[in-house]
């Protein structure tokens, strides 16, 4: 339950200051980003980014899939950037700055797994269900064992007290 509600919360705190955390899937940065390695995405002016920066954005191609490489050209005037795997020799066609999610400020090595696998069905079930379930079983745990404890202070016979005070 601690893990669901730390993970909400900074869900919550990372969208607050722009930055987003994305999992690594291919080795095109190796060996300076590999395959599983989690990556701490901030939001960024394209004016600030420079040849060097390693960059993630929306592939033009493929809807949904995210890139990240390192920039190997900038052309400001047309907000153009050209960019490349560590790994690969040729760079990658030129992409808009309208693309660019943000700059990489921070890896965390193999972290990407864990967040993987709360995407899947087995971590959603273990992240979010299996707490709701825990919850619901101790509430209902509590409230049986109220309803079915002794009643002595609920059933207090106020005749006996009566009587036992005219003896």
């Amino acid at each position: 339950m601690a893990v669901a509600v730390a993970g909400a919360v900074g869900a919550i705190i990372l969208r607050h200051f722009h930055v987003q955390l994305l999992s690594v899937a291919s080795r095109s940065m190796e060996p300076v980003i590999v395959r599983g390695d989690a990556l701490v995405v901030e939001s960024v002016k394209p004016q600030n980014l420079r040849v060097g920066d390693i960059v993630s954005y929306q592939s033009p191609n493929l809807h949904g899939e995210v890139i990240t490489h390192r920039i190997v050209d900038v052309n400001q005037a047309r907000g153009l950037f050209t960019t490349a795997g560590d790994k690969r020799r040729s760079p990658d066609p030129s992409i808009s700055n309208s693309l660019i999610i943000g700059r990489v400020v921070a890896r965390a090595p193999y972290a990407g797994l864990i967040i993987d696998f709360f995407k899947k069905p087995i971590g959603i079930a273990i992240f979010v269900f299996l707490p709701a379930v825990v919850l619901i079983l101790t509430e209902l745990s509590r409230l049986y064992r109220q309803l079915t404890r002794p009643a002595n202070l609920l059933d207090y016979n106020y005749d006996s007290e009566r009587t036992r005070q005219e003896a």
